[in-house]
């Protein structure tokens, strides 16, 4: 009777938490009152409810599961019944094990197999962070760590996590520099630091990291509409999908607007560094008024002599 009730309350929408807590349901247990680290689990438990700290992960897994778009569950659940001396013996092993509380929408291991190449390559001369005050940074921190072992031989890094009057422009950072931007969205306040440290430099590649997985595109258009408004055209948006899809986009300024798949990154890595080495943009084409034979020494250029114009002089368009 008691494992019967416990298993109709564990199949409720309500422990559909579980898949954000603790991985897949199947990874919770029930154990038996006589199991033979039954008391020390019970001890365990028990501390950690009177110290406070299982409402304390109770409210973070809650805040977590918001995020990633879980919390939907709870508007047609059933009533559970409240935890008591009885249920503490159906005990959670993964959180007896230890095994942390935690919810990412974005896969690090990754991000990291997709950049480690470019270590080896001494690629990047600078990394700059930009990691949002509205998130957690315990996997920041452990991703920062291991960029660090990566590039740390070829490159330096800056860390910003507030709003600064610093620009890269006229810092010691050298020209080629990746950046990194850890946000919850457009209107988080990073954002706005991201482009005013950068100012000048928005034409170096940067990786937008989206924080939360995304079962709405919404989101990633509004980050995409933010790079293209601020020139960030050689950078790419970073998210993970609810189905657990990495999924890489960009935004193209030429000979339109237009927002593109550039999950096969290095090919897209190979078309960026040819522009960022050459410190020029192909415009595709697009049109750009000014008066005849007025434009500015050297801004524009074609390939090859046109009306007795030398290669690479200025022309009118």
């Amino acid at each position: 009777m008691f494992y019967n009730r416990q298993q109709k309350v564990l199949i409720q929408p309500y422990f559909h938490l579980s898949q954000v807590c603790f991985g897949g349901l199947f990874n919770a247990l029930p154990l038996g009152p006589n199991a033979s680290f039954g008391p020390a689990l019970d001890h365990f438990i028990l501390n950690a409810w009177q110290a406070g700290l299982w409402s304390y992960w109770e409210e973070i897994g809650f805040r977590y599961a918001k995020r990633a778009g879980y919390a939907r569950v709870f508007l047609d659940t059933y009533p559970v019944e409240p935890l008591n001396l009885e249920f503490f013996n159906t005990a959670w092993i993964v959180l007896a094990l230890g095994i942390p509380i935690s919810s990412f929408g974005w896969n690090m291991q990754y991000v990291l197999n997709m950049l480690s190449p470019f270590a080896r390559m001494a690629v990047f001369q600078e990394i700059v962070w930009f990691i949002s005050p509205l998130q957690r940074l315990d996997q920041v921190d452990e991703f920062v760590r291991r960029i660090d072992e990566a590039f740390g031989s070829t490159a330096t890094q800056t860390v910003v996590n507030n709003n600064t009057d610093m620009r890269m422009m006229h810092s010691s950072a050298r020209r080629n520099h990746i950046s990194f931007v850890f946000t919850t969205g457009a209107d988080d306040p990073i954002m706005k630091v991201f482009s005013k440290v950068l100012l000048g430099r928005h034409f170096y590649f940067s990786m937008i990291m989206y924080v939360d997985k995304v079962g709405d595109m919404q989101p990633i258009h509004e980050l995409l509409l933010f790079a293209y408004n601020e020139q960030f055209t050689n950078s790419i948006v970073y998210f993970e999908s609810e189905g657990g899809i990495n999924q890489l986009f960009g935004v193209s300024k030429f000979p339109s607007m237009a927002f593109e798949n550039r999950t096969d990154f290095l090919s897209f890595m190979g078309k960026v560094w040819k522009k960022v080495l050459n410190a020029r943009s192909d415009v595709e084409g697009f049109g750009f008024s000014t008066p005849l034979r007025q434009d500015l020494p050297h801004l524009f250029s074609r390939e090859e002599a046109t009306m007795g114009v030398p290669t690479g002089s200025s022309i009118p368009l």
